[in-house]
């Protein structure tokens, strides 16, 4: 992984304005941390393979313009469902058979800024139990779902790109 010097250096002219970070590998702990830590207010989209130590979750509470997050893996997801900013509009999740919901329908309840959840099932997870309370929320919410059973149609159909205004 990259050192925490190379990252610096090379988001040293981005300071005020990296808006989208899209890691395509899973990145250390510090380097998460960091990344988070200096970006916070300006990052609008983040997108990592799974769902970060509980001790860099709570760096996207200082996210407060994230619009976007986009966690491919959940499988230790729980702690990133009590850290994610108020202003959030679209979560793109992985979604394992085993891995409970109910933090996700939780979200989609308190949530007043949610417009889109994007979910990948993972083999076995268009079984899950709580599936049809996840789709029976986002339609009493206005939330909408998209379904994805194929990786890559998942990942090019929730590219995080910066918040358009109209």
């Amino acid at each position: 992984p990259p050192s925490i010097e190379f990252l610096k250096w090379l988001t040293h002219n981005s300071a005020e304005t990296l808006r989208v970070l899209d890691l395509r590998r899973e990145p250390s702990h510090d380097t998460l941390e960091y990344l988070l830590g200096e970006h916070s207010g300006t990052l609008e989209s983040l997108s990592v393979p799974s769902a970060p130590a509980a001790k860099v979750t709570v760096n996207l509470l200082g996210c407060l313009a994230l619009k976007e997050l986009r966690v491919e893996n959940t499988r230790a997801a729980r702690q990133i469902f009590n850290a994610l900013p108020e202003g959030l509009e679209h979560l793109a999740l992985g979604v394992h058979e085993g891995v409970s919901l109910q933090p996700v329908i939780q979200f989609i309840k308190k949530s007043n800024t949610l417009q889109t959840l994007t979910m990948h099932l993972w083999s076995g997870a268009e079984h899950h139990d709580q599936l049809a309370n996840v789709k029976i929320n986002c339609a009493v919410r206005g939330v909408e779902l998209r379904i994805s059973k194929n990786l890559q149609h998942f990942r090019s159909t929730t590219v995080c790109y910066p918040h358009q205004t109209s």
